[in-house]
């Protein structure tokens, strides 16, 4: 059963061994750590029966939600827990009474794409060489919840 909760210090090496496993360019341990503590933040650790197979990290500022990370264990894709993640993002989003959450990924990434899509994030724009190693062009994908607040 795929449940989501906060992150805790306990969780550190997990979320960084497999964000060095998933990206080119990954986030340290210390910027997982500093994700924890900050109340501007949402650092969530999926688990399928006790055993973590993924996360999320989102920052809220402004009531602008933006998700900075994601990734699942390269065994447990596929199987719905990239979903559930998105789907708690949202849901705390919502909850929170954010007005949107953004994302960027790869142009590449097709199945990321397709994930977005599904749960009816739409692409919005793209940013050029956004990402390195190797060079590659961002989509930038939004979920508006209170369109009239954007401007």
């Amino acid at each position: 059963m795929i449940t989501v909760r906060n992150a805790t210090d306990n969780d550190l090496t997990f979320c960084s061994e497999l964000e060095i496993a998933c990206f080119s360019e990954p986030w340290s341990k210390n910027a997982f750590f500093q994700s924890i503590a900050a109340e501007d933040t949402y650092f969530r650790v999926a688990e399928n029966n006790g055993i973590p197979v993924g996360y999320y990290v989102a920052g809220n500022i402004c009531d602008e939600v933006n998700l900075y990370t994601i990734a699942v264990t390269p065994d447990c894709r596929k199987q719905g827990i990239g979903k559930a993640l998105l789907y708690d993002l949202v849901n705390t989003a919502k909850n929170d009474n954010a007005v949107f959450v953004s994302l960027e990924v790869r142009e590449s990434n097709e199945n990321a794409k397709k994930l977005y899509e599904s749960l009816q994030f739409e692409c919005v724009g793209k940013r050029t060489s956004f990402y390195r190693k190797p060079t590659e062009d961002a989509l930038l994908y939004m979920l508006k919840f209170k369109e009239e607040d954007i401007i």
